[in-house]
C-alpha cells in the first residue's frame, strides 16, 4: 500500500544530501551475489533532515536495488551492514532506527536475509545481552555484533563465517 502509493520516488535536495553523506547504499555483493546494505545511523545525529524525507531517501535506494540489482529466482533479498560507529545508547537516534527498522519490516518482508551490527558499543552490546533470550532463536541467527573498528577489508573476512551461518537457515 505505502510503495504503491509513492513509487516513483524523486529525490530533493536534502534526500540526496543525505544519501551523498553515507545513510545508506549498497556496498557490494556477497559470496552469493546478494547485495550488501550499509545503514550508518551516525549521519543521522550530523545532519539536520525530517525523518520522512529519510525514510523516502532509503527506500528510493531499496526500491533501485530491487529493480536493477536482484534477479528473480536467483537473488531475491540483501544482507544488511549496520554500522553503528561506536554510538551508545543514548546517542543512537532511537527513534529513527525503529521507525526504519518497522517501515522497512513492512515492506520488504524477507528481503533482509542478516544483519552484521559494526562498531557495537559496550552499552548497546549490553542492552542485546539482556534482550536476546526473548529474541526467537531464528531471528537471533540471522543478528552478528561486532564490538571492534573494523576496517572494509576486514568486513569481508568478517562476513564470510557469518555468511556461511545464514546458509544453513
Amino acid at each position: 500500500d505505502f510503495l504503491k502509493n509513492t513509487l516513483p520516488i524523486v529525490l530533493t535536495e536534502p534526500m540526496m544530501d543525505l544519501l551523498d553523506s553515507g545513510l545508506y547504499y549498497m556496498y557490494g555483493r556477497d559470496k552469493s551475489l546478494r547485495p550488501l546494505m550499509m545503514f550508518c545511523p551516525k549521519v543521522i545525529t550530523s545532519l539536520k533532515i525530517e525523518l520522512e524525507e529519510a525514510m523516502m531517501a532509503t527506500h528510493f535506494v531499496a526500491q533501485y536495488v530491487i529493480q536493477h540489482k536482484m534477479y528473480a529466482g536467483k537473488v531475491e533479498n540483501w544482507l544488511t551492514i549496520l554500522d553503528l560507529g561506536k554510538l551508545g545508547m543514548t546517542s543512537l537516534p532511537k527513534k529513527w532506527i525503529m521507525s526504519f527498522v518497522k517501515n522497512f519490516n513492512h515492506n520488504y518482508y524477507q528481503r533482509n536475509c542478516g544483519m552484521f551490527l559494526l562498531n557495537v558499543s559496550w552499552g548497546v552490546n549490553a542492552m542485546w545481552a539482556i534482550v536476546k533470550p526473548f529474541v526467537h532463536p531464528t531471528t537471533r541467527e540471522k543478528l552478528t555484533f561486532e564490538k571492534t573498528n573494523s576496517s572494509k577489508f576486514e568486513i569481508f573476512i568478517l562476513l564470510s563465517s557469518f555468511l556461511e551461518k545464514i546458509k544453513t537457515l
